[in-house]
């Protein structure tokens, strides 16, 4: 994808998330390297609500079932929570106002449970995996949100799209910062 470009004219906030997305976009050949780097595990890639069944039995024992496998593939620790949330906000069952508070609660429940599972390794690297994986759902989205600003910059799903995109800026930012910038050793792999 080249560099986008939009109008100095344009809404302030577009006009901020394209300034940091253009940076990102020279960043996303380097995260999908460190993502390919990151501890492995196992991974659902098409975790949401529609895959997820529960039943009284299952409750009662607090299990889940999973259905819809045929994406499942091995992964970069972290990887499969991140789309997990950007594909929740998208369909509007993380709400905008809470969602700092749905990010943190997804991640540190995660390292929870590989904790529970034996890993216990460097928690920036699943963070990094997390909001890398979030962030890089910018790369559909922020087009997706220019051409809905062209045909009606003031519908509801419009301005929400330009939230998701904040949002997904700000990961971006944190993940770069949290980038293990090549330093985690090829191969690892998550055992549960």
């Amino acid at each position: 994808m080249t560099s986008t470009q939009v109008r100095s004219d344009s809404n302030p906030r577009l006009t901020a998330i394209i300034d940091r997305f253009n940076p990102c976009e020279l960043l996303i050949q380097d995260w999908l390297l460190e993502l390919e780097r990151l501890p492995r595990t196992f991974s659902h890639q098409d975790f949401y609500e529609l895959n997820i069944m529960l039943n009284n039995a299952y409750i009662q024992d607090q299990k889940l079932a999973v259905i819809d496998w045929q994406f499942a593939s091995i992964s970069g620790i972290g990887e499969d929570l991140g789309r997990f949330l950007g594909l929740s906000l998208s369909r509007g069952n993380v709400p905008a106002d809470e969602f700092h508070d749905f990010k943190e609660l997804l991640i540190t429940s995660y390292i929870e449970g590989l904790g529970r599972a034996g890993w216990h390794g460097d928690e920036s690297f699943p963070r990094f995996g997390y909001l890398a994986a979030f962030a890089l759902r910018s790369v559909w989205e922020v087009p997706k949100l220019l051409r809905k600003m062209e045909q009606d910059a003031e519908s509801e799903a419009c301005q929400r799209l330009l939230l998701i995109t904040e949002l997904q800026m700000e990961a971006a930012n944190e993940a770069e910062r949290l980038r293990p910038l090549g330093i985690i050793p090829v191969k690892n792999q998550v055992r549960a």
